[in-house]
């Protein structure tokens, strides 16, 4: 038995569950579009991680963001470099950096270290 999406009629889920997620995380999408003001300008531009170390102090946790194709938005949090690249890497795929890009990016663990230092 499929189950039918109540916020894109037509779309249909052999997963009931999966179906039932769609539907919430689109319906809460919708509401908070049309809660949430425009932001300004000065705060489309990120700020620099090391100008933001320098002025705030080191990181003491990672809230990530993944956003699926099917609409779904995963939430999670990270207190260590290690877990947030395991998350990243099981979320998007493995991308080895080419060339010089791979020598100048060893991946960071606890306390900023390249693991093994």
């Amino acid at each position: 038995m499929a189950y039918e999406s109540t916020e894109e009629p037509g779309r249909k889920f052999q997963n009931i569950q999966h179906g039932k997620t769609f539907d919430r995380v689109r319906k809460e999408e919708k509401s908070s579009k049309k809660s949430k003001p425009k932001e300004k300008a000065s705060e489309e531009h990120e700020q620099d991680i090391h100008e933001s170390v320098a002025e705030h102090g080191p990181v003491h946790k990672i809230e990530m963001h993944s956003h699926h194709e099917d609409g779904h938005v995963h939430h999670s949090e990270h207190h260590d470099a290690r877990t947030a690249h395991e998350h990243v890497d099981g979320a998007m795929g493995h991308m080895e950096p080419e060339g010089d890009e791979a020598e100048a990016m060893p991946m960071a663990g606890a306390g900023g270290m390249p693991p093994g230092m």
